[in-house]
């Protein structure tokens, strides 16, 4: 069996149908230029950097996380696209040429983007990272495919394409935390949620609340004298 159909087309052809973020906003005949790449990999960076920022006590090993999951990513996305060489995938792919094009493209912008977000990570120890990141996913192709295996690689490929969208690239990098710190996260986000909620709702109860008054008052009345304001403003918030 090749490579190709051992990594299963459904990632490729989901990868291609996905519009490569960012990248679909480009021509879809043509393949992004060097300036255009660093653009799009110079905007990720900046949000990959405000994610990462968030999160102070693990920001030093999540930012070493993060750099690692982009190699990942680039070194997927480059396997990928090698194995659309295969005589096969021209059977099953109708335009190969284009889609090798937009997933080297976005190959090169994970590896872009690696380098753009490690700062204060020395050289040595971003090229360890490289090696590391790069000898998994070799493994992950050279590996037994099992359910586990493919759930695996499916939870990889969905976070990778996460990182290539501006709107999910927080939750991207919130889901290389540790459990307890995404349980915690997401106890907060919650509770901001609900907190919202009922001052939305508070909101809109003391506007219902005033228009209600409001119309109860003679239309000859004057306005209220700044002692009877603060009696009325206590009454309406206890």
């Amino acid at each position: 069996m090749s490579l190709v159909r051992g990594l299963h087309y459904r990632l490729i052809v989901l990868l291609i149908s996905a519009g490569m973020p960012l990248v679909i906003l480009e021509p879809a005949s043509a393949q992004l230029s060097i300036q255009e790449k660093q653009r799009i990999a110079s905007t990720i960076a900046a949000e990959i950097n405000r994610a990462i920022d968030q999160h102070q006590k693990e920001r030093v090993a999540l930012r070493e996380k993060v750099i690692s999951r982009l190699i990942q990513c680039g070194s997927l996305f480059a396997t990928m696209a090698k194995q659309l060489d295969d005589p096969e995938a021209k059977k099953r792919i109708q335009d190969v040429v284009e889609a090798k094009e937009r997933i080297q493209d976005v190959a090169a912008i994970s590896y872009d983007l690696s380098a753009r977000v490690s700062e204060g990570v020395t050289l040595n120890r971003f090229k360890e990272i490289g090696n590391a990141a790069q000898k998994f996913i070799k493994e992950k192709f050279a590996a037994k495919r099992t359910r586990d295996s493919e759930r695996e690689m499916d939870m990889l490929f969905i976070n990778c394409k996460s990182f290539h969208q501006l709107e999910t690239v927080s939750g991207a990098v919130a889901a290389l935390l540790p459990p307890e710190t995404q349980q915690n996260a997401a106890a907060k986000n919650a509770a901001a949620i609900h907190f919202a909620n009922e001052l939305q709702e508070c909101s809109l109860y003391y506007m219902l609340l005033a228009v209600d008054l409001i119309s109860q008052v003679p239309k000859n009345s004057g306005p209220l004298s700044p002692a009877d304001n603060n009696k009325a403003v206590h009454a309406w918030c206890t």
